[in-house]
């Protein structure tokens, strides 16, 4: 790790960004595992002690419904990643059944946040204002991504002094994390759009 440390530093020196930004890839590629595995392990002990809860017998029947229902819903936003309630959860596998795989899980999961439950019937709720924000989120994500991407890969190459060329690096690296989220809106508009158009 020391010799990691000293190989990064003298690289820094040097003013070579890409090559450390290369290498802080490289290893949390590596290191991914682990932490994946980490956080599958804290979701796998979890569901382990609630099924242990739901055996013990001085547990009233109610209280045995609510843990099974908290067991369902962390088995279903495991294998989905969809978070939510018992009934939507129904209307979404309902949705996934009689659409024949039409629909799928991953494109139901984008479009969460656009699905509502009317007269027992799950529907997508998309306004004019959706798809004014949508166009307004896809050309701001675009540009920050191209602005990230200028601070990380062509502004350390420029003369400059190495705080400004570090510091551009690290500007570059927050636009990324705010570019991430918002095409993520882009995708989920999407999603919700296509899913409309099927139902329809």
């Amino acid at each position: 790790m020391e010799k990691l440390l000293n190989i990064l530093s003298k690289n820094l020196e040097n003013g070579n960004y890409l090559l450390i930004l290369i290498a802080i890839i490289v290893i949390v590629i590596f290191k991914f595992e682990k932490i994946f595995n980490s956080f599958d392990n804290i979701k796998k002990n979890k569901l382990n002690f609630l099924f242990d809860l739901e055996k013990k017998s001085f547990i009233d029947e109610s209280t045995k419904e609510s843990i099974q229902e908290a067991i369902n819903n962390d088995i279903f936003r495991i294998t989905t990643g969809i978070r939510t309630n018992k009934y939507m959860r129904e209307k979404i596998l309902n949705l996934y059944t009689e659409k024949n795989g039409e629909v799928t899980l991953f494109a139901i999961r984008n479009a969460m946040s656009f699905l509502k439950i009317e007269n027992d019937t799950l529907i997508v709720e998309i306004n004019r204002y959706d798809q004014i924000w949508s166009i307004f989120n896809l050309i701001f994500g675009f540009i920050t991504l191209i602005l990230a991407l200028i601070m990380i890969f062509i502004l350390p190459t420029t003369d400059g002094s190495i705080q400004e060329r570090i510091t551009g690096f690290i500007i570059g690296i927050g636009l990324l994390f705010i570019t991430f989220p918002i095409l993520a809106e882009v995708r989920a508009y999407i999603s919700a759009k296509r899913i409309k158009k099927i139902l329809n």
